[in-house]
């Protein structure tokens, strides 16, 4: 009986312990947690937002394949509205309460300069990394070489004002090549475009553009405005242009500037006749420009960036055919803002952590990426205004392109929005074929069938 009694309380023992590990609690399993980056910009921006798209194609590309580290990318957005209260707001928000590793700021030199002492202030409370997307405003990395320790966490993506001197000179080339000698020229009056218009009394070397043009390539400005980054209203403007009877009309603009309105206005205009040149911006990416102004772009010349004809890099094509696929206008700060998250996630797995930021900056120093424009590569000579900021040119040399820094093409909108490539220039893809250029009417009365 007592064995009896034994046995079956064994058993008994033996059911409860199997129901009580049953309804143990499992371990929870720890959910990875995601690297945050974010990106405060001008949600409303044409030039902006596909900066923005083209960085989340990115993420999703690394996610997928397993992220940094094992880890995914959390990626972020914020409205600035481009006022500058609303962005160090934002900033403050990303850093502080979204715990960013990576904030990337919009090209606005004006938004970048207000955002970075407050930057530096939270750096100090919690390390994190600041890239500009697109900004070629001097101060935003000249801060970084006065002031290392303060704002050494702080990149520029893209290149400062006088780095483009190397691009006015193979767009006057160009001009030379179509015989244009008289230019009417606007520039938008901001801080970045100040070294254009007055030159830089730091670097006497640096000319304003009009004295450059002239002492260059003898061509003559007969015209000049300076404009806001969104004029609105340009036919007054025209007006007064088509007196002085310029060659070319060229627009040192941005990719704020509101391009689609400017072009639209202009084939309504007194100048129709006289072809229009902006520098950046819309006209950039032929597919969206000639939708957006629905035509009126016949006869536009324009730095053209999402071309397949002359594939730069071995990465060039893949990227074009990725931006058309999701709808993105391969502006230049589109092709770098992609490149932006490889370079920060090269530098992260160089390091092998995401705690010593440091250590991640250092790396970011020194990381070399190769992408669709070239190379992605800060430059640590320390020289104004160019450290810390994307290698293109010599820093001596203005208008030296460093081999692998950059590419561009210039072409021409003609009938049904296809571009005819009128050159390229700075190294072995350099070509020219000014016999491709047509005049604004005469490309009228091609599509007009006569």
């Amino acid at each position: 009986m007592k064995k009896k009694l034994l046995i079956s309380i064994v058993c008994l023992v033996t059911v409860l312990s199997f129901v009580i590990v049953g309804c143990a609690p499992k371990a929870k399993v720890k959910p990875v947690e995601p690297i945050v980056m974010g990106y405060v910009g001008q949600l409303a921006s044409p030039g902006v937002m596909p900066s923005i798209e083209a960085q989340k194609v990115a993420v999703k590309e690394i996610n997928e394949a397993g992220g940094i580290l094992g880890r995914p990318i959390k990626y972020l957005v914020e409205d600035s509205k481009r006022e500058t209260s609303l962005a160090i707001a934002a900033a403050t928000r990303l850093i502080l309460e979204d715990k960013v590793l990576v904030l990337f700021v919009e090209g606005s030199g004006e938004i970048n300069i207000a955002v970075q002492p407050k930057a530096a202030e939270l750096y100090q409370m919690r390390p994190f990394i600041a890239i500009s997307n697109g900004a070629v405003e001097d101060l935003v990395t000249e801060r970084v070489l006065d002031d290392y320790e303060k704002y050494k966490f702080w990149f520029n993506d893209y290149r400062p004002s006088p780095n483009i001197y190397g691009t006015y000179e193979g767009i006057a080339h160009v001009w030379k090549l179509l015989g244009f000698k008289k230019i009417a020229w606007l520039c938008e009056d901001l801080e970045y475009t100040k070294t254009w218009r007055f030159g830089d009394p730091k670097h006497p070397e640096i000319p304003p553009l009009e004295k450059f043009w002239k002492e260059r390539f003898g061509i003559d400005v007969v015209y000049k405005k300076w404009t806001l980054s969104r004029q609105g209203m340009y036919l007054p403007i025209f007006e007064e242009i088509a007196k002085t009877n310029p060659d070319l009309i060229f627009y040192s603009s941005s990719w704020y500037t509101d391009i689609d309105v400017f072009t639209k206005q202009w084939a309504e205009s007194a100048c129709k006749d006289i072809p229009i040149q902006p520098i950046a911006g819309l006209a950039m990416t032929p597919d969206y420009f000639w939708r957006v102004t629905g035509g009126k772009g016949l006869g536009v010349l324009s730095i053209i960036l999402d071309t397949i004809e002359h594939p730069f890099t071995p990465q060039w094509v893949p990227f074009i055919k990725k931006a058309k696929e999701h709808g993105i206008p391969a502006q230049a700060p589109v092709h770098v803002a992609y490149a932006d998250i490889y370079a920060v996630k090269a530098a992260i797995e160089k390091v092998g952590n995401t705690e010593d930021v440091e250590a991640i900056i250092h790396a970011l120093e020194e990381v070399e990426v190769p992408y669709s424009m070239g190379r992605w590569k800060v430059q640590m000579e320390r020289v104004k205004p160019y450290f810390h900021a994307k290698i293109i040119t010599e820093p001596t040399d203005l208008y030296k392109f460093i081999e692998g820094g950059t590419v561009e093409f210039v072409g021409q909108y003609q009938a049904g929005g296809k571009v005819a490539l009128l050159t390229s220039w700075a190294g072995p893809w350099a070509f020219s074929h000014p016999e491709n250029y047509k005049t604004p009417a005469e490309l009228r009365k091609m599509a007009a069938g006569k």
